[in-house]
């Protein structure tokens, strides 16, 4: 970590107390700067502010989120910049304090370095054992509750896998551990239906975008294995690496179609 500010001083710890540790009360955002830019900030402030909404959290002040930002990314063209916002400390009990305030945690990291080889060869990915939680309040927005994640993230131990695919409890595919995950069939679009669980990923919404300006029919249903295996092309996507396609789903190869080079070349 390269810098940390907390309410905008120079700290890296917090109180005990905080209802971050104790109830897993909060946000976060993970944006990469890239070239000096933050090119979906828009897109991350306003998944924050649907956080906070969903949350009873108060608003957040965008002005002082950027003045923050940047004194941690300190010069740097290329980082990670991480948000963390908590209901900040209180006394025990599930209830909402009334005093209600937040606290803003804002840090910057080293840019992660993806193996060039995911975007040129593929990715090999598995499916998960360990399930989506589903909860209609908390889908999509990105709260600190991240065990299922953290679960299925530690189900393989093989480098050569770079992720794992989560279902819910009726099987149908909803994410990636860190990635959404689209397939193409037929030249249509299919990716996961998120309104009972999983994250509405920033890069996923450039890509419903972009296929749409491409009248390109974008399907947004309950996805099956058997789909997945049936597909023309698979990829997954994030905001930090942007998209990799998936050359190998379990046992399963596949080819990186036109489609998935397009939206390389496109976001690359």
């Amino acid at each position: 970590m390269n810098a940390c500010l907390i309410n905008g001083q120079a700290l890296s710890r917090i109180a005990i107390s905080d209802r971050a540790i104790h109830y897993g009360d909060g946000l976060f955002e993970t944006i990469a700067l890239k070239y000096g830019v933050m090119p979906f900030w828009c897109d991350h402030y306003q998944r924050l502010l649907l956080g906070c909404e969903r949350l009873k959290f108060p608003p957040l002040n965008e002005a002082l989120l950027l003045q923050e930002i940047d004194v941690v990314k300190q010069n740097q063209h290329h980082a990670i910049i991480k948000i963390i916002i908590t209901r900040d400390a209180s006394e025990r009990g599930y209830r909402i304090p009334k005093a209600n305030t937040v606290k803003r945690i804002v840090q910057a990291y080293s840019l992660s370095e993806y193996p060039e080889k995911n975007y040129q060869e593929g990715v090999r990915v598995i499916f998960c054992k360990t399930p989506v939680s589903e909860n209609k309040h908390l889908a999509g927005i990105k709260h600190i509750n991240r065990l299922d994640n953290v679960l299925a993230s530690s189900e393989w131990e093989d480098e050569s896998i770079a992720e794992g695919l989560m279902s819910n409890a009726q099987q149908h595919i909803i994410q990636g551990t860190k990635s959404n995950i689209f397939c193409v069939r037929e030249g249509e679009f299919y990716t996961p239906d998120l309104s009972s669980a999983g994250i509405l990923g920033i890069m996923r919404a450039q890509i419903i975008t972009w296929a749409e300006l491409h009248n390109i029919k974008m399907n947004i249903k309950a996805i099956t294995r058997d789909d997945l295996f049936a597909a023309d092309e698979i990829f997954l996507c994030n905001s930090i690496f942007g998209i990799w396609p998936v050359t190998r789903l379990e046992e399963h190869d596949l080819p990186i179609g036109n489609y998935t080079q397009k939206l390389l070349n496109y976001f690359g």
